[in-house]
C-alpha cells in the first residue's frame, strides 16, 4: 500500500531507489521516505528519464567525486562519491496531495530514480494530459532552450549543430524558429533520420574543418556548460535553474563578410556521448 498514515500518525514508509555504488554498477536499495508534511506531496513514479550525458559519465565513474550532485536541489544533495543516488526527471501520479495539486494528477519533478518520493509542491510541475514518457524530456527541452538563448543567432545566420542526440535535435528545432538557417552534423544515420522528423537538415561529418574563430580573430568561446558535469543555468518554474548535461552548449561564431551581416554559428554538445 502507498498509504503511510495510521490513526493520524505517519508511519515510516520505504521506497526503492537506484544507487550508483561503483563504476558501471548500480543497485536497487530501500530508502525511508520523509513525512509528507503540509505543502509537500507524495508521488508514485511512472517514468524516470535517464540522461546520456552527466548521468552516463557518473555511471562510468568519470565524474570528479568531489563535485556536488546539484547545488540547488535538496533531492540531489551530496557529491559524486560512491554510493550516491542520481536522476533528475521523474514523472508520476500524486498519491497524497497538497495545494494546488489533487490526488491522481500527473506531475514532473527533479528527483533521483525512485519508485515513490516526497517533494515540495512548489517544486512539481503539472503535466496532466501529456504522454508521461515525453514529459521526462522536460529538462532536455530547457537545456536546448538555454543553448539557443546563449547562442543568440541573428536572422538569416547559418547555425551548425554538431551532435544530434536529444539535446542537439531539440536545440536545432528551436534555433530554426529564430529565423536562422540550421544545419546538423551527426555520424549516426538513425539520429540524422530522427532530426529530419523535426525538419532539421543533417549530414555526416566529412573530415576535419578549420577551427571557427570569433570576432577579431579570437577563438570561439564556451558558453554555459563549460564541460563541468552538474552545471545549472537558466530558470524554470519555481525559480530554480535547469539541469544541463555536461558540456552542453559550446558556442563559437565566425563573422560574416566584411565583419557584418549573417555569419556562421557553431553549437556543439560535449556530453558523455554526442547530444
Amino acid at each position: 500500500s502507498l498509504s503511510g498514515w495510521t490513526g493520524g500518525t505517519w508511519l515510516p514508509m520505504r521506497a526503492r531507489a537506484v544507487h550508483f555504488v561503483a563504476p558501471r554498477r548500480v543497485e536497487l536499495r530501500e530508502v525511508e521516505l520523509p513525512d509528507p508534511s503540509e505543502g509537500r506531496i507524495l508521488v508514485a513514479t511512472e517514468w524516470s528519464g535517464i540522461s546520456s550525458g552527466t548521468e552516463l559519465l557518473a555511471y562510468r565513474g568519470e565524474v570528479d567525486p568531489g563535485l556536488p550532485l546539484d547545488e540547488t536541489l535538496g533531492a540531489l544533495a551530496g557529491t559524486f562519491t560512491f554510493p550516491f543516488r542520481y536522476g533528475y526527471s521523474a514523472v508520476g501520479r500524486v498519491v497524497r496531495p497538497a495545494a494546488p495539486f489533487r490526488e491522481g494528477q500527473r506531475v514532473f519533478a527533479f528527483h533521483p530514480h525512485q519508485d515513490r518520493f516526497v517533494v515540495d509542491a512548489r517544486e512539481a510541475v503539472l503535466v496532466d494530459g501529456l504522454d508521461p514518457r515525453a514529459a521526462t524530456m522536460y529538462p532536455l527541452v530547457e537545456t536546448a532552450l538555454q543553448v539557443c538563448l546563449d547562442a543568440a543567432p541573428r536572422l538569416g545566420e547559418t547555425v551548425v549543430v554538431v551532435g544530434l542526440g536529444a539535446v542537439g535535435i531539440l536545440a536545432a528545432a528551436l534555433l530554426a524558429r529564430t529565423g536562422a538557417v540550421v544545419l546538423g552534423s551527426e555520424p549516426e544515420p538513425a539520429r540524422r533520420a530522427a532530426a529530419a522528423a523535426f525538419g532539421v537538415r543533417a549530414a555526416g561529418p566529412a573530415g576535419r574543418g578549420r577551427r571557427l574563430r570569433g570576432p577579431g580573430g579570437r577563438p570561439g568561446r564556451r558558453r554555459r556548460g563549460g564541460g563541468r558535469p552538474g552545471r545549472r543555468a537558466g530558470r524554470r518554474p519555481g525559480g530554480r535553474g535547469q539541469r544541463e548535461p555536461a558540456g552542453a552548449g559550446l558556442v563559437a561564431r565566425a563573422a560574416g563578410p566584411r565583419g557584418n551581416g549573417p555569419g556562421l554559428l557553431l553549437v556543439r554538445n560535449q556530453a558523455g556521448s554526442p547530444a
